[in-house]
């Protein structure tokens, strides 16, 4: 299976037929498209909607909803209901009786006319630039016609250390677009200090506004690939804002192929970011950020981002490599992303997908997790250290964990978490483990689970594992206080085992004394202490496709 040169859409989807996308060394001829190289399709149950041919049939499924592509834009107001990657505000590549050209999709779901006209979609006093690593030249302009050939000119540099700064740097200012034309962005800088890690892309001090972001994206019709050559980081993002990243692929790089610290306003859309290598003690991550607040990142394929070798840890995984990982800042979105491990979660060298460590830093943060797809999560699918979750309308497949909410290693804040709405299949729904709030003397308040689908197939234990687990170590005082304090709502759910009746893993190791009263409860048993009183246990017949429930019982609940 080859992929078309002359459009985006097509080289995306069919690189998503097959699972993942390699950039070779060799460029093709035409200075838009790199020739690419594939690895074969290896079936796994089908995913409507996310773009990636799941089950190596030849294409995606579409999902039999109003949402087709699960993009986030109904199909009336969606301009292709087919494709993830476009809705309102993306422009792709056209072909018009003028040539190759762009067109626009627009709100309401129609693209405007296709204009062979130069995309410049700078904002203000904001200027466009160009940077073309195959047929581009540093010393050019940096217009389309005489585009830059690095980003070199427009990174961010130290005044005093690292590697120096060209004489004919281009400031940043306010509503600059910088696009992006195929090819791999492998040369690295150091851009700061040397004993920091080199980068490909860093942006120190740039600020955009509300109405004028700063924005690097892909040029329609093309894949930029940032893949360092060396161990670097693809971007890295400090003391900025309002700084937009769209359509960019970021392939092996270290430690981080998004490293953000010390910002507000950052926004990552139609990107895919794979392959990241690091030392697990220091958190490798495809996204990793730090005190960075207002952050959306979405439509998104984030995959295979943990430490390779383990070195640190004798070899072992451990849960400290991530899809995604936050420490501090606050009001983030997550949303309509696709976020996975190919390997399963028992396998040697493997990694957990989004983890909140350390709680939000903001005053009535939220952490806003909805509408993705997580898959194979080593450890957890999303787990959060702190307060303000709101996890709905997520699928999770075969992970440990679905949701954990606990001490994620320090800095924890256990108030006002809530997971409705979400499917969990083949996966432990959740942890909840209040004792660790309660003794580390961290806030702690409120977690409720309501409206969830959960289909799982776990043998239980006489007083371990469970359909979800509250605190199995716990003690009876810590007990106490989740009842006193409610500490824990949970109601309306559909539960259902494949091998047997459910269990609630609640306190239960009963290993001492001081831990003897929890139990691993069957459903009526749960209810008659006052929880789930209205959740229901029976077969939800999952879709095959969409994971959507078909019995009346279900109905309205799971993702």
């Amino acid at each position: 299976m080859s992929c078309s040169k002359s459009s985006l859409k097509s080289l995306v989807l069919c690189a998503f037929c097959l699972n993942f996308l390699f950039l070779s060394e060799v460029y093709s001829q035409s200075p838009r498209v790199a020739s690419v190289e594939f690895k074969a399709c290896t079936p796994s149950p089908e995913i409507c909607g996310n773009g990636i041919d799941d089950d190596c049939t030849g294409g995606d499924a579409l999902c039999p909803t109003a949402d087709f592509d699960n993009d986030g834009y109904e199909n009336n107001s969606d301009c292709d209901a087919k494709d993830h990657s476009v809705y309102p505000g993306v422009s792709v590549e056209c072909k018009a009786d003028c040539g190759d050209g762009v067109k626009t999709c627009q709100a309401g779901g129609s693209f405007s006319a296709c204009s062979c006209d130069t995309l410049c979609e700078s904002k203000g006093s904001g200027r466009c630039f160009y940077v073309n690593p195959v047929s581009g030249n540093d010393n050019n302009s940096g217009s389309y016609a005489q585009p830059l050939k690095t980003v070199r000119r427009l990174v961010t540099y130290a005044s005093s250390k690292g590697t120096s700064a060209p004489a004919n740097r281009i400031t940043l200012i306010p509503g600059d677009v910088i696009y992006l034309m195929s090819g791999v962005y492998q040369d690295e800088y150091v851009t700061y200090e040397p004993e920091f890690l080199q980068h490909v892309l860093k942006l120190n001090g740039v600020r955009g506004t509300s109405s004028a972001p700063i924005v690097f994206k892909a040029y329609p019709g093309n894949v930029p690939v940032i893949s360092p050559a060396g161990v670097a980081r693809g971007i890295e993002v400090r003391n900025a804002s309002h700084i937009h990243f769209h359509g960019i692929q970021i392939k092996g790089a270290s430690h981080a192929g998004v490293a953000g610290f010390d910002s507000d306003n950052l926004k990552f859309t139609n990107m895919t970011i794979y392959d990241t290598d690091g030392v697990d003690n220091d958190n490798p991550a495809g996204l990793y950020f730090t005190y960075v607040n207002n952050l959306e990142v979405s439509n998104s394929v984030i995959h295979d981002n943990y430490d390779r070798t383990c070195a640190d840890t004798g070899g072992q995984k451990t849960e400290n490599s991530r899809n995604i990982v936050l420490f501090k800042g606050g009001n983030v979105k997550i949303h309509h992303n696709y976020i996975y491990q190919s390997q399963s979660t028992n396998a040697q060298k493997t990694g957990s997908c989004l983890v909140y460590k350390h709680s939000q830093s903001v005053s009535g943060g939220l952490f806003e997790v909805y509408n993705n797809v997580f898959r194979n999560c080593f450890f957890t699918a999303v787990g959060n250290g702190g307060y303000g979750g709101r996890i709905h309308h997520n699928l999770i497949l075969n992970s440990d964990t679905g949701v954990m909410v606990k001490d994620m290693g320090g800095n924890a804040d256990g108030r006002d978490n809530i997971v409705e709405y979400n499917t969990f299949v083949n996966t432990t729904a959740f942890e909840f483990n209040p004792s660790q709030f309660i003794q580390g003397n961290y806030n702690y308040g409120t977690f409720t689970f309501r409206n969830n689908v959960i289909s799982d197939d776990s043998n239980y234990g006489a007083d371990a594992g469970g359909i979800f687990d509250i605190d199995i170590y716990g003690s009876n005082a810590a007990k106490d206080i989740t009842e006193n304090s409610t500490l824990l709502v949970t109601d309306n759910n559909c539960f259902f085992n494949a091998k047997g009746p459910v269990k609630m893993n609640y306190f239960a190791s009963n290993s001492s004394a001081v831990r003897s009263a929890g139990d691993l409860y069957s459903l009526s048993g749960w209810k008659n202490i006052g929880y789930d009183v209205n959740s229901v246990e029976t077969n939800p017949l999952l879709s095959a496709v969409n994971y959507k429930s078909s019995v009346s019982a279900c109905s309205g609940k799971g993702w």
